[in-house]
């Protein structure tokens, strides 16, 4: 090559072999650059210790982080099953698929492997966040590298995209930070469209199903560019029809492959589908209304219904005075690149599309309802990526890359390089709070308080299974965290548990708040099954007299810990006796968020100072009488049905055990007094009663907002008699 291209008769003076000397060196050290800075821009925002996966702080973590790495330390404990990323130990006894805690199956897969080789069980998160930094890096200067900008120009331009906000938040959701990957699938776009030949049109395509064992949101992001690339290759006729089938047809199939490996697919399972399109969208106005920016106009996101903040895509001063810029400059540079790439630019807008969602807003304003959500096939797709504001990402990031690529060929590299080096001084500026946010964040989740003192691992791992009454998503935000620790150490010393934080399947708040009424220790008869009830979600009353006289209870700060009689040494050593509950009083109004809290047995929501939401299918009332009753029991309430839109909880039944039943149809809305009568079979010492409501709806699945709890009757008080 050296010598086709010198001119004949030229000598080979060290001076003519100086730019090619310097291009080899530069296509080693520039993406070794790229990385190193995305390095430099990850320890710069967080603690060493976080990115090396230091146990004073992932053994904190909260959240749906926290969630992830509960699934990751339960999997690698079990045996190795099929699917790959199924589980025993958690969601007890049926077990659950950890795709559904957003733990990065490939890196939860090559942990478990590494665990049960050595025995070390790495917390891998931090690890995670520092790669996807270095790879951002180094993927953003292969794409600017490829479309010809000198390496200081690339170099620049990646650590733009580095500094993208939404990119820099995402360290909140473990999996969805690896966004390197679409900035890779734009680089494998350039590549499809102008140099790559037939052999790596097919590698791409059976690469690409692997970003399915990052995430599902990552991967649907990515399918969509490649696409765009091999449709637009054909388009030039640089792909004939046979290689895009072929591509094609390869992702399809080992897509298929992948998903049904991970439990996505096939033995009758399908993806889960749940609530929330619409309201987890991206608000028209955030890639440039300033959100945690030196310009903010408010604190916070801009989230005018609660749930655009998983729309979070402002771009950033620098970046936005790029796009800006080069519109000006080359206003048609754009509709050029739209007419040269017209997959590309159809995929880009039909993502923006589904960012907004069917309900559009532009700032505080909704200036458009659509309701394609509940069409065919997209009513599917909708509820199973609800969370459309993500979608904008791909979007972010060509905008970005246009704009540098723009400018450079404009100006030319003497006056792009340092005008694209000052863009991303003005970028590090503006959003030097979304920064101090995040240092925030980490610096929270270190802090946090212990669940008890005297609860550790090893107390933990000595029992052979945990059952969680609520679960975790089933109760108010302090019972969560409480409830994660607790998971933490049982999943970090292998023991199953169920209840588990899953996004997505497992049982339903009142599945398991029925379950636990029906039965506390789930039919375990095992002494060293340990249940967990935390205080605020299940009255004193139910706990001292409701589990069966051979179970013993523990009382902790947040939970009381029972197990069957007699407790071992360690569990007996825990916390403090349970002290004896007053008597139930009769024929009283009690508040359930007061005084006649002590008295709720399982199935309420969270306490308001006027009244209580009871919550799924079984709502029941526990207390000791003063006196044994024989005849029959009374209770009497001050209720408010849910009902919305037609839809309207206005059936009971009421049973009281030793007792008979009795079935209520209210016969109109609104707050009202409810008054019946139960007799008794038999004589008893205790109250035992259960309101049983017929497949509950919650807010958020009848479009009303995105409150998922299968409410009820909200009781504003309650009165019990009994003779």
């Amino acid at each position: 090559m050296t010598e086709i291209t010198r001119a004949r008769g030229q000598r080979d003076t060290p001076h003519s072999r100086r730019p090619h000397h310097w291009m080899t060196v530069s296509k080693v050290l520039g993406p070794l650059f790229a990385g190193a800075i995305g390095a430099a821009i990850a320890f710069a925002i967080f603690d060493p210790g976080i990115l090396l996966g230091s146990a004073q702080y992932w053994n904190q973590i909260s959240g749906d982080n926290s969630a992830s790495l509960i699934g990751y330390y339960a999997l690698a404990h079990d045996a190795w099953r099929w699917p790959v990323l199924q589980t025993e130990l958690i969601n007890y006894p049926a077990g659950g698929n950890i795709y559904y805690t957003d733990s990065v199956p490939l890196m939860a897969l090559i942990g478990k492997l590494i665990f049960k080789e050595t025995g070390i069980l790495y917390p891998y998160f931090g690890l995670w966040i520092f790669l996807s930094y270095i790879l951002m890096g180094l993927f953003g200067y292969l794409v600017f590298r490829i479309l010809k900008l000198n390496t200081v120009a690339a170099l620049a331009g990646s650590t733009l995209l580095i500094l993208l906000p939404e990119f820099i938040w995402r360290h909140v959701h473990i999996g969805l930070i690896g966004q390197f990957v679409i900035v890779a699938f734009i680089y494998a776009y350039i590549r499809l469209t102008s140099i790559s030949g037939r052999t790596e049109v097919v590698i791409l395509a059976a690469v690409l199903p692997l970003v399915i064992a990052i995430n599902a949101y990552l991967f649907v992001m990515c399918a969509a560019l490649f696409v765009a690339g091999v449709l637009d290759a054909w388009r030039i006729e640089r792909m004939p029809l046979k290689a895009v089938l072929l591509a094609l047809t390869t992702t399809v199939f080992v897509s298929v492959f992948v998903a049904a490996a991970f439990g996505l697919v096939g033995q009758g399972i399908s993806l889960p589908v749940t609530e929330g399109f619409g309201q987890f969208a991206m608000n028209l106005a955030s890639p440039i209304w300033p959100q945690y920016s030196l310009l903010s106009f408010g604190k916070g996101f801009l989230d005018p219904i609660g749930g655009h903040y998983e729309g979070f895509n402002y771009l950033g001063l620098g970046a936005l005075a790029l796009i800006a810029l080069s519109a000006a400059l080359q206003p048609g540079a754009y509709r050029r690149l739209i007419g040269r790439r017209p997959f590309l630019a159809c995929v880009l807008v039909g993502l923006l599309i589904y960012a907004a969602s069917s309900k559009i807003y532009f700032g505080p304003y909704k200036i458009l309802d659509i309701n394609y959500a509940s069409l065919p096939i997209l009513d599917r797709i909708t509820s199973t990526f609800r969370s459309s504001g993500r979608f904008f990402w791909p979007v972010g990031f060509v905008l970005v890359v246009c704009a540098v690529v723009i400018l450079y060929r404009r100006l030319g590299p003497r006056y792009a390089t340092p005008l694209l080096i000052g863009a991303v001084m003005v970028q590090a500026i503006d959003i030097r709070p979304m920064f101090r946010l995040t240092y925030a964040n980490t610096v929270r989740d270190t802090q946090r308080l212990p669940a008890d003192p005297e609860l550790t691992t090893d107390l933990i791992g000595s029992r052979s299974v945990l059952l969680f009454v609520p679960g975790a998503l089933c109760g108010i935000n302090q019972e969560l965290e409480m409830t994660l620790q607790v998971q933490h150490m049982a999943a970090w010393a292998g023991r199953p548990f169920d209840g588990a934080y899953l996004n997505r399947g497992g049982m339903t708040c009142g599945e398991l708040a029925a379950s636990f009424a029906a039965d506390p220790f789930r039919g375990l008869s095992n002494p060293r099954a340990l249940l967990v009830a935390l205080k605020s979600s299940v009255g004193p009353s139910a706990i001292a007299y409701g589990m069966g006289e051979d179970v013993r209870c523990r009382e902790g700060r947040y939970a009381y810990f029972c197990a069957r009689a007699p407790l071992d040494a360690k569990l007996a050593a825990f916390g403090r006796d349970l002290a004896a509950p007053a008597p139930l009083p009769l024929g009283v109004d009690l508040n359930p968020s007061g005084d006649g809290a002590a008295f709720l047995g399982t199935g309420w929501s969270v306490r308001y100072p006027v009244f209580r939401w009871a919550e799924g299918p079984v709502t029941t009332f526990f207390g000791r009488l003063p006196k044994e009753a024989c005849k029959e029991v009374r209770f009497s309430a001050e209720i408010v049905p849910f009902g919305f839109k037609g839809y309207a909880v206005d059936t009971a039944e009421l049973s009281v055990r030793g007792g008979g039943s009795a079935k209520l149809d209210l016969d109109r809305m609104g707050q009202q007094r409810i008054d019946l009568s139960l007799p008794l079979e038999r004589c008893v010492d205790h109250i035992d009663l259960s309101v049983t409501f017929k497949d509950p709806k919650s807010p958020e699945e009848l479009g009303m907002n995105t409150d998922p709890r299968r409410v009820t009757w909200g009781f504003f008080n309650y009165r019990i008699d009994a003779r």
